[in-house]
């Protein structure tokens, strides 16, 4: 067990220390491509955030229903897990959200419909099942967990078309998002 949580934990802190090194070479980025600066700084914070949740719980692992954690700190309460885990999962979505809404943009997909407001549902998916994880841990059930995953699967079938369409046509054009 021991070998499996040191890997999980040099994993995290190298994707913890590609993301801080990427969080402040996006600072350049911005300057050179001023147009997508707020495009950027969106993906940096949403990057971080997410990156360094992953290494936090890399670190202090823990299992919701049978309440058992690696080490008996405070630092692995189930409750401090599942929040950061919550900025974690919204900033997964937002980074997905952000970048189909550019896709969709700059490619010219769609102006209305339902391919223009999937990234948007997605995100709103994610949002209610944020409830049904905290209910879960509340209430130790497995079925409220399984509405929180159930609305992932929902959240991912919403965008697949959008993702498919997009990257059919950087396909053909041999360019996606310029920035």
């Amino acid at each position: 067990m021991n070998v499996w949580w040191t890997v999980m934990v040099v994993i995290g802190a190298v994707n913890w220390i590609a993301a801080l090194f990427l969080f402040w070479r996006s600072f350049r980025w911005a300057k050179e491509s001023p147009e997508y600066g707020g495009y950027i700084a969106v993906l940096r914070v949403c990057g971080l955030v997410f990156a360094s949740v992953a290494a936090y719980r890399s670190v202090f692992v823990s299992s919701y229903p049978s309440r058992l954690a690696w080490f008996d700190t405070v630092l692995n309460s189930p409750m401090i897990i599942r929040s950061l885990a919550t900025f974690a999962e919204m900033s997964f979505i937002g980074l997905i959200a952000v970048v189909l809404i550019r896709l969709n943009k700059e490619m010219g997909l769609t102006k209305k419909g339902a391919l223009a407001v999937s990234p948007y549902v997605a995100v709103l998916f994610i949002f209610a099942g944020q409830f049904f994880a905290f209910g879960g841990l509340f209430w130790q059930s497995n079925f409220l967990f399984a509405i929180e995953e159930g609305l992932w699967g929902a959240a991912f079938l919403v965008i697949a078309p959008l993702v498919v369409v997009g990257l059919g046509r950087c396909v053909k054009r041999r360019a996606c998002i310029r920035a």
